[in-house]
């Protein structure tokens, strides 16, 4: 299976976006299946444990959802568009 590796930057609102955080996730791409996992969440310059689970997302109908469930998440969306500009740049 072909894997691709990289690191994105995104932006993640907590409750009602009152909180934003600025993360890194390393990602991978499982050309192979057609989705991502997200892992190391991580702030900027910061070492440590993961600050979130691994996430595993894909595309699916336009939308960003997580491969399990199908379901949208503002997580999805963000690592998703994070993935995008590193795509499309």
């Amino acid at each position: 299976m072909t894997v691709t590796s990289f690191t994105v930057q995104f932006h993640y609102s907590i409750g009602n976006e009152s909180f934003s955080m600025l993360l890194l996730a390393d990602v991978e791409l499982h050309h192979f299946a057609a989705y991502y996992t997200a892992k190391n969440f991580r702030s900027a310059g910061k070492k440590g444990p993961s600050l979130l689970p691994e996430q595993e997302i894909r595309r699916w109908n336009s939308h960003w959802v997580h491969k399990d469930s199908n379901k949208e998440t503002s997580l999805s969306l963000a690592i998703g568009k994070a993935i995008d500009h590193y795509e499309n740049s």
